[in-house]
């Protein structure tokens, strides 16, 4: 039975390959694809989120996280959840107590994550380990199904 989800973004590079698995993958029923403004405007988040700009986005952003935080490659957290949706088995996670902090000096705003001791009864479950080769394989024959 194919799973049905509506995706709710403001694509950048990781939405866009979130809106492509999910679009390119016969498991999914993609019902829709709501844009909102994130940090551009209405028109450019609505045009960015055709696939057809992955490429040149991921190449971007690459470049971009590359020369700001040293990464060798840009982070996609859209498109990995898309992935758990489906294959599970794709990801390790593991449940953890996570609470947005209100009154930290440092850490205000933040989604925070203890690990340390994680009680019977936890509220998330926290992605740790990702299956790096299976989920660009599954990226790629989404890709194919839209040639």
């Amino acid at each position: 039975m194919r799973k049905k989800i509506i995706l709710d973004c403001d694509p950048g590079h990781d939405d866009a390959i979130a809106i492509l698995l999910a679009y390119g993958n016969p498991d999914i029923d993609l019902l829709a694809v709501t844009t909102v403004v994130g940090n551009q405007t209405l028109e450019k988040v609505s045009r960015n989120a055709l696939a057809k700009f992955v490429v040149e986005l991921l190449d971007f952003f690459g470049k971009m996280y590359k020369q700001a935080q040293g990464f060798d490659y840009p982070p996609v957290h859209d498109p990995c959840a898309v992935a758990y949706v489906i294959d599970p088995t794709l990801i390790e996670t593991q449940k953890v107590p996570v609470n947005i902090e209100l009154t930290g000096t440092h850490t205000l705003g933040m989604t925070v994550a203890d690990f340390r001791y994680p009680p019977k009864e936890c509220n998330t479950y926290v992605a740790k380990v990702l299956d790096r080769e299976r989920f660009w394989d599954l990226v790629i024959d989404a890709i194919k199904r839209l040639q």
